[in-house]
């Protein structure tokens, strides 16, 4: 609880309507950032939202796929949104989905990973581990590098 000075300042009170203020101001940070804990400290956890709809034949298959790997990562917040309702359709528009299945990895402080398609689980924690920051991105190198490294060797 609590403790505020009253108006004369010669006694403490109680201060509900402060615990009310810190409560909703809580609730709405919760809302936004889905890795921070009470004591507001920033987890690292990768969100992974699912995109579906009613008539995908490969849709049931990704989900069941998710509900199996959600249990396995305890660093991973699992969301699954359906197109055929109004708040999926404006999460699609707002990460440029345009088929489902699509998983999008969205890790703390990088940019969200797109994968369409059912995954399997070798590159889900691939992508997952990315976006923690617990890999990088390999670099793939393009056929002139190739040829640059043959004539470095000769010289």
């Amino acid at each position: 609880m609590c403790f505020q000075l009253n108006p004369k300042g010669s006694r403490f009170k109680s201060g509900r309507a402060d615990f009310y203020i810190f409560k909703h101001i809580y609730l709405n940070i919760l809302t936004k950032y889905d890795n921070i804990n009470f004591f507001g400290v920033l987890m690292a956890k990768a969100k992974v939202m699912l995109f579906t709809s009613p008539t995908c034949p490969h849709c049931p298959a990704a989900k069941e796929f998710m509900k199996q790997y959600s249990k396995k990562r305890d660093d991973i917040i699992y969301i699954e949104y359906s197109t055929a309702t109004r708040e999926g359709q404006k999460k699609a528009n707002k990460y440029n989905v345009m088929s489902v299945p699509t998983f999008i990895i969205k890790g703390p402080g990088f940019d969200p990973i797109g994968l369409r398609g059912l995954q399997s689980e070798k590159i889900m924690d691939k992508y997952i581990d990315i976006s923690l920051g617990k890999k990088t991105i390999e670099e793939k190198k393009s056929f002139f590098d190739f040829i640059k490294n043959i004539f470095k060797k000769e010289e």
